[in-house]
């Protein structure tokens, strides 16, 4: 499922910020991105849960609340990911009229 794709955070092959590596963790992460039957890829992600749970990559000490509205008059967005709110930006535009 892309809307929970955790690789740009945690993969090491992907850049994440934190330069985190774990070649068991990488294989998971891809794992998912292979399309896996539901009861699988369950399972994956609470493979992926225990590890990052006993490793603790990320130690977060506060959270950043916040919400995402989006005007009517943007058109072209398809989806907006809980880590990604610019997916797709470049495709977005707006449509109006110079009276």
């Amino acid at each position: 499922n892309e809307t929970y794709d955790l690789r740009n955070l945690l993969h090491s092959g992907y850049g994440n910020a934190i330069g985190y590596k774990n070649t068991k963790l990488d294989e998971l992460l891809d794992k998912l991105k292979s399309g896996l039957p539901r009861e699988e890829e369950t399972e994956t992600y609470g493979k992926i849960k225990k590890l990052i749970g006993d490793e603790l990559p990320y130690y977060c000490i506060l959270y950043k609340t916040y919400g995402a509205m989006l005007s009517e008059n943007i058109k072209g967005v398809n989806s907006v990911y809980f880590n990604n709110f610019y997916k797709d930006a470049p495709n977005w535009y707006c449509e109006y009229e110079v009276h």
